[in-house]
């Protein structure tokens, strides 16, 4: 340690020091959050943080070879990811958070990668400054548009699920929820983009749903939470008859979700019954949209999507395939 230190404290003295110096040093993440004085000040400096989120949040050019394309790219990241609290203030700085959001803005998929570097500071910030976090998001809702759009891309659908269930005693994380839920219309928008999205982007918006659903069902009935309130807008009337038609029109994608929205979860059967009673005051407008929705199930066992398909020995008409399976896995847990 006082080698690498030594190392790093003669790098800093000079006056032609550079950011890529000092990353290149092996120990300079464990150098960082022992709180080494004079490394921590140059890092949070702005003109370092300006540099460091240069790398973070932009894809490096694809000229360069593979093996060194995202080497300053990962070593910034992890040094703003750090949980180190004077590196985590300075990443919560305006300035930081307008960089990392804009990280969306291009309406083009977001590289895996630096997808993963989006994820990494944000799951910091989340951790550690969810009220500022989420005062910003606020001043500036079409972020949240720009995290819908992206939902192809699996680490922000990731950062999106975990901003819907930050769950901390801070008074403004609370009313940031309750925000999402009436203001924004959190869930609506959802739906919205589910009914045009296909592909990674409507996978990603099942996944958040399903999830979203899992969270709400673990907490304890009749608590608040984050999870809780947004599942009893998800199943409100109107977005539980429009959730319903879309699964009839995708039933590949749809009938697993609304299965989840029906199954009846383990922490709901200490008391079978209370519990069977409680999942369908919960789920009374799904249930009434599932029944208005019935001859399109039917049509979905009798007539599949895809239509015929072929195998060695011919045609065959009526495949027992994914489709089908799933819409009497639907019905069992109906019956059920």
């Amino acid at each position: 340690f006082w080698a690498a230190s030594r190392v790093i404290d003669e790098l800093l003295s000079r006056e032609t020091v550079v950011l890529e110096d000092v990353l290149d040093q092996d120990d300079v993440l464990d150098t960082c959050k022992v709180n080494h004085e004079p490394l921590v000040a140059y890092l949070t400096s702005d003109s370092t943080m300006k540099q460091l989120l240069d790398y973070a949040t932009t894809e490096p050019p694809t000229h360069l070879k593979e093996h060194i394309r995202f080497r300053y790219a990962n070593l910034a990241c992890e040094v703003l990811s750090s949980d180190h609290p004077p590196v985590t203030d300075a990443l919560c700085s305006q300035y930081a958070l307008r960089r990392i959001f804009d990280m969306l803005a291009p309406e083009v998929p977001l590289n895996p990668i630096v997808g993963s570097y989006f994820l990494k500071m944000l799951t910091v910030l989340y951790a550690r400054k969810p009220a500022e976090v989420v005062e910003f998001i606020q001043e500036q809702p079409a972020i949240l548009d720009r995290f819908l759009f992206h939902m192809g891309t699996p680490a922000v659908s990731d950062a999106f699920l975990m901003l819907l269930l930050l769950d901390f005693p801070i008074g403004t994380v609370i009313c940031f929820q309750a925000w999402l839920r009436d203001q924004y219309a959190v869930m609506a928008r959802i739906v919205d983009d589910l009914e045009r999205a296909v592909g990674a982007a409507q996978a990603g918006l099942c996944a958040v749903l399903q999830e979203l659903v899992l969270a709400a069902r673990r907490s304890d009935a009749g608590a608040e939470s984050p999870a809780r309130d947004l599942l009893e807008s998800l199943l409100s009337a109107p977005i539980a008859s429009r959730i319903t038609a879309w699964a009839c029109s995708q039933p590949a994608a749809g009938l697993p979700l609304l299965q989840r929205l029906l199954e009846c979860p383990a922490e709901y059967q200490d008391d079978p019954l209370e519990g069977l009673l409680e999942l369908q005051r919960e789920n009374r407008h799904l249930l009434d949209a599932i029944e208005a929705r019935a001859r399109d199930i039917n049509v979905i066992l009798v007539t599949p999507p895809g239509g015929a398909l072929t195998t060695a020995s011919g045609p065959l008409s009526v495949p027992l395939g994914a489709t089908r399976i799933k819409a009497v896995t639907l019905i069992r847990v109906l019956v059920q």
